[in-house]
C-alpha cells in the first residue's frame, strides 16, 4: 500500500488499534524520520494503558530513539510508555 495513504489513515485514526493496523501494512523502512515523529505524537495523543515501559538514560543524542521504538512497537501492537533521564541528573543524586 502507498505510504501516503497510510499516513492519512493514521491521521484520521481514532484509536491506537487503528494506528497499529495501518503500521502493520507498511515496511518500517518506508517511514521517514519526520513521519515517525508525527505518528508517535498521534499515538501519545490517543493514549491508553502501556503494554511496555521503557526508561532511557542518556543525553541529547538519544532524542530520536524513543520515537522510533514507540512506532516500531506500535507496528507490533504494543503501546510503549517511555521516560528519558539525562545522565547528569543521576550523577547529581549520588
Amino acid at each position: 500500500m502507498d505510504i501516503s495513504a497510510i499516513k492519512e489513515a493514521i491521521k484520521r485514526a481514532v484509536s491506537f488499534k487503528e494506528i497499529a493496523e495501518q503500521l502493520a501494512r507498511v515496511e518500517f523502512q518506508q517511514i521517514s524520520g519526520s513521519d515517525i515523529s508525527v505518528i508517535n505524537r498521534r499515538i501519545k495523543k490517543l493514549g491508553s494503558p502501556d503494554d511496555l515501559r521503557v526508561a532511557y538514560l542518556g543525553n541529547q543524542t538519544i532524542e530520536p530513539l524513543p520515537d522510533y521504538v514507540n512506532v516500531r512497537c506500535a507496528r507490533e501492537g504494543l503501546l510503549v510508555g517511555d521516560m528519558s533521564v539525562p545522565i547528569i541528573s543521576i550523577f547529581r543524586k549520588y
